[in-house]
């Protein structure tokens, strides 16, 4: 990374990232659950989760 504060602002997103692909995966969604098999449904769905999550976290 070219500066500090930029390797910091990317550490930052990485962790945010790894916390959201965390909860989808089981420790709070658990989208594997649903037992959706067709593609579009199981893309709405996970759209809908990853906006409900982001209005969650956002202050």
């Amino acid at each position: 990374m070219p500066t500090a504060n930029a390797t910091l602002r990317a550490y930052r997103r990485r962790m945010w990232l790894e916390e959201l692909f965390g909860d989808l995966k089981g420790h709070g969604f658990d989208l594997e659950r649903s037992h959706l098999r067709h593609f579009a449904r199981l893309s709405r769905l996970t759209l809908a989760v990853v906006l409900l999550y982001t209005w969650m976290i956002s202050p």
